[in-house]
């Protein structure tokens, strides 16, 4: 009689996991680039982030894109001063941690800007948030996410939102 696939699959599965319960990566994560819009969403993400940064002894890089202000704007000022300022608490709570961290503040197209300081800063790992927008929000915003997996020059782990909250 042959195995059913979802047998298969089942055995697979477990075989998998046991040999890889405990084994560390197969790479040295050592430099985890995060990016961050400070959203509830993107703080799920720093919060995997930093348990992998503390189990692997891991640098973490805190990242935000903002968007390039329209000419003349005085509003950009503002916001910049903001985002420094989050940036800046946050870093600040993961070295209470005692965490080795860095926050990098960047201007321009968020997945553009996300793929350069991955090349940059040498990331071993980017650990990002995603919204999960589908339909035609997704198809009018895209996903920031979804490019950067299709073009990153290392692993990408993308972490949705809760079911709780």
């Amino acid at each position: 009689m042959k195995p059913r696939q979802d047998d298969v699959f089942e055995e697979f599965a477990r075989e998998f996991i046991r040999r890889h319960r405990d084994a560390p990566p197969s790479w040295p994560i050592t430099r985890i680039l995060v990016p961050t819009d400070f959203s509830l969403c993107s703080l799920n993400a720093l919060e995997h982030a930093e348990e992998l940064a503390q189990r692997l002894g891991a640098e973490l890089i805190v990242l935000h894109v903002e968007a390039v202000p329209v000419a003349g704007s005085t509003r950009a000022e503002v916001t910049h001063a903001a985002a420094e300022g989050e940036l800046t608490r946050t870093t600040d709570q993961l070295r209470r941690h005692r965490l080795e961290v860095r926050g990098l503040l960047r201007m321009g197209a968020a997945d553009e800007e996300i793929l350069d300081a991955a090349l940059t800063e040498h990331a071993s790992l980017i650990v990002m948030g995603t919204h999960g927008r589908k339909g035609v929000a997704h198809m009018l915003l895209g996903s920031v996410a979804e490019r950067v997996l299709r073009s990153a020059p290392c692993p990408v782990l993308t972490v949705g939102r809760r079911k709780d909250g």
